[in-house]
């Protein structure tokens, strides 16, 4: 995705909706914000969910068809149970079904978490003209560098067009071994590449992505969809500085 590959992080924001009413205030909340966001990552886990709910299906292509009236690209995400998110992880037919019906739509890329790749799911998105970001999440801890080195090569030796891993830090010290490890793979890899340390000991990593070579920045517009996510106004003070 373009708007991830250049000079400076791109701002990224969660629009956590449920349908297309909820769509169309976020977009309007996102056009008075033209200029300093970049990308809306709909996360359409919250959708599903608040349809199964209802006892209906989750009109997901009035909802993508709204957001994208913001004029800006669209991340289509699906986070699962199992990395933080509200899809069932168990039926992984159904998720890669969900997936490619998203690429389908003509989203500008689609997030996969990492542990569910396989056959030729990965195939199928590229042909239908989808960036991929490649994605993990760990909510229990931080991960050791090598680990984190090891997932980040993997991002890329599959072919994903981004590389997002997001962890718990516990120290600041487990701040700095992604922080580090977003930089060694930002000047050996030859893709954007995301690290996040979620919570408030991570937040120097949110306000200033650039400094530590990071693709971008998920902030809040509307919702929060991880913790210590800053607001969009936040970032625009910082960038004023």
């Amino acid at each position: 995705m373009d708007a991830l590959a250049g000079r400076h992080a791109a701002v990224v924001v969660p629009a956590m909706v449920r349908n297309p009413s909820e769509a169309l205030v976020f977009v309007t909340k996102a056009k008075a914000y033209a200029g300093s966001v970049d990308v809306i990552e709909w996360r359409v886990d919250a959708a599903v969910a608040a349809a199964k709910l209802l006892g209906r299906d989750a009109n997901l292509a009035g909802i993508a068809q709204t957001l994208s009236s913001a004029g800006l690209p669209i991340l289509a995400t699906v986070r699962t149970n199992r990395e933080g998110g509200s899809y069932d992880a168990s039926n992984i037919i159904e998720y890669e079904r969900l997936i490619i019906s998203l690429a389908d739509l003509g989203v500008a890329a689609v997030d996969v978490e990492l542990w569910a790749v396989r056959g030729r799911l990965l195939h199928i998105l590229r042909a239908s003209g989808a960036k991929i970001v490649l994605s993990a999440h760990d909510w229990s801890g931080t991960p050791s560098r090598a680990a984190l080195r090891e997932k980040f090569r993997r991002m890329y030796e599959l072919g994903a067009d981004v590389a997002k891993i997001a962890v718990t830090p516990r120290l600041y010290a487990d701040v700095k071994a992604i922080a580090g490890e977003v930089m060694r793979a930002a000047y050996e890899l030859d893709i954007p590449v995301i690290g996040i340390p979620m919570g408030e000991t991570g937040r120097v990593v949110r306000l200033q992505p650039e400094a530590f070579d990071c693709a971008a920045t998920f902030a809040v517009l509307t919702e929060a969809s991880a913790p210590g996510q800053c607001s969009v106004a936040e970032i625009e003070y910082r960038r004023k500085l």
